[in-house]
């Protein structure tokens, strides 16, 4: 003789039901439950993911600003391996204490007044660990504000030996739709491209093409170099692969925290006199 049984489940949230039943002689057989552990939130979780992003992002800026430093040929991994060498209170034979009481006066002399190269280090690697970076951020110091004016002259200054404009009312499109958005931060390199191709607001196809390249680059990403002229260079910078393609983020943050201090001029672009 085969009977027949027949398995349940009451699947919930927190528990799971069970019951063999004997559908033939409608009798319950066994039945049972097992109750899970209550559900926690992934809030928590997520706090601490958060955080380690954070510092991960935090160091890497720190090493970018300093590997720039290295880059444009102002100082030497090795002196900055030196112990005490990022320490404002550091003070030996070999490193000098600066002469301002804290980094924060420092800072603030650096605004107007010729400092060392150290000690334009420890300006912006304090910046640099605990504010954040300005790639195109709107920085107050209590003067002069980096304005979209300065921005564009600045802009045209660098530029305007690469294209020109088709005609003033093109010119004013593209400060509107493109480099104040720019300016905000609000462009990705796709919008750049996808605007410009619409906009069709320089004389030629290779003045079309520099002024792509070269929104990219002071946008933060990467750009072709060849494309704006065969001549044009990064100031200091070596040359990582025969396409001449590089990454711009590392140099902008070094030029651009330049240009906040006053400290140098904000050259993105040189002309190779050979």
């Amino acid at each position: 003789m085969n009977n027949s049984l027949t398995v349940s489940f009451d699947i919930g949230i927190g528990s799971v039901g069970w019951a063999v039943v004997d559908p033939d002689h409608a009798k319950l057989i066994e039945f049972g439950s097992h109750v899970f552990n209550e559900a926690t939130s992934a809030q928590q979780a997520r706090g601490f993911r958060s955080a380690r992003r954070t510092q991960r992002r935090r160091k890497w800026r720190e090493k970018q600003l300093l590997m720039a430093f290295v880059d444009f040929g102002l100082v030497t991994e090795d002196e900055l391996k030196q112990e005490g060498y990022l320490s404002y209170t550091t003070n030996n034979d070999l490193i000098k204490r600066p002469k301002e009481e804290t980094v924060y006066h420092l800072r603030n002399k650096a605004l107007d007044n010729p400092v060392s190269t150290r000690e334009l280090i420890l300006c912006l690697y304090n910046i640099c660990k605990t504010r954040g970076h300005f790639l195109l951020e709107n920085v107050n110091f209590e003067r002069d504000t980096v304005t979209f004016d300065l921005f564009k002259e600045k802009f045209y200054a660098l530029t305007n030996d690469y294209f020109t404009f088709s005609s003033i009312e093109s010119k004013e499109e593209f400060e509107k739709e493109v480099l104040k958005e720019i300016y905000n931060k609000k462009l990705k390199s796709n919008e750049i491209k996808s605007k410009l191709k619409k906009m069709d607001c320089v004389e030629t196809e290779e003045m079309d093409a520099a002024l792509l390249e070269i929104c990219k680059l002071i946008a933060g990403y990467k750009g072709e170099l060849t494309k704006i002229s065969e001549s044009v260079v990064i100031i200091g910078a070596v040359k990582r692969n025969a396409s001449r393609q590089y990454h711009w983020r590392r140099g902008y943050i070094f030029t651009q925290y330049l240009t906040v201090y006053n400290a140098l001029d904000p050259v993105f672009l040189s002309c190779d006199s050979h």
